[in-house]
């Protein structure tokens, strides 16, 4: 086996690297030629560790500005949704002589569901494991999809299981809801008297919601009875009965319990502002 000398160039220097047959190069792996002229060597420990610090601290500083951005994105497409139920609604009235859509509710083996009837079908969003009910409702023909009831950025599984809820929003129980000596119920849109200050949709709390009438006790009550959604930066979406569409920020955390006071019973008094009056 006879000794052979090999000329490489390294940074533009001639070096001389003693060895042997070519097959025993790999004796030497910390000077090996490379392609242009370059030389190759590996990464040290402390390089190694180095690197990976600085791509963690950069994954740390990028990781909000994801989180935030796709929130955000979370955020529009429940506006757009809320828009369209809005639309849907008001297609509905225009094709009923200004009569809203069925909003009743009702017990049935310890849940509440709406009516067959409803604009939501015999729907409870809680136990729902498809868009059956959803498809049974009087609004789902003026809508494109059963997607469109769902707030994309709502995570929650119905009961015990891991599959995503049908529906994330509900309707005021103003809009043609249940009728009691509390609250005053409209049945036509032409009967409200502030069509753009009341709001009709709603976004609802995971926890709150079950069917598609969600309750709202008038000033001076001081209590949640159903909770908007919380999961928007603290913000909840709305679709007033004029068409528009808006966010609203609950200030005093998660809007729920009773005997509020401070920031949490600021955001109650606005939210009782907002709903739809009728004329005497």
């Amino acid at each position: 086996m006879k000794n052979v000398v090999d000329r490489i160039t390294c940074s533009g220097m001639n070096v001389l690297i003693p060895t042997l047959e070519r097959r025993q190069r790999s004796k030497y792996p910390l000077l090996m030629p490379t392609f242009h002229g370059l030389c190759l060597s590996g990464f040290s420990l402390l390089e190694l560790l180095v690197t990976i610090g600085i791509l963690g601290i950069l994954v740390g500083l990028l990781m909000p500005a994801v989180s935030k951005a796709k929130n955000k994105g979370h955020s529009i497409a429940c506006i757009s949704n809320l828009r369209q139920l809005q639309m849907g609604f008001l297609s509905y009235c225009d094709d009923h002589a200004n009569f809203m859509p069925n909003n009743h509710a009702y017990n049935y083996m310890r849940q509440w569901r709406s009516a067959t009837n409803s604009w939501t079908g015999p729907s409870n969003a809680a136990a729902d494991r498809d868009d059956t009910a959803i498809r049974m409702g009087s609004l789902f023909s003026y809508l494109t999809a059963s997607t469109i009831y769902r707030c994309p950025g709502d995570r929650s599984g119905t009961a015990n299981t891991f599959t995503r809820r049908t529906r994330s929003y509900s309707l005021s129980n103003i809009c043609n809801g249940q009728t009691n000596d509390i609250t005053q119920v409209l049945l036509k849109t032409t009967s409200a008297r502030n069509p753009s200050e009341g709001f009709v949709f709603i976004d609802e709390d995971a926890e709150s919601i079950d069917d598609g009438h969600f309750y709202l006790l008038p000033f001076p009550y001081r209590q949640w009875v159903n909770s908007p959604a919380y999961r928007h930066r603290t913000s909840a979406g709305l679709s007033f009965l004029d068409g528009h569409v808006d966010t609203w920020q609950w200030l005093g955390g998660k809007p729920s319990g009773q005997d509020l006071e401070g920031l949490s019973l600021r955001g109650l008094l606005r939210l009782q502002k907002a709903l739809l009056t009728g004329y005497e």
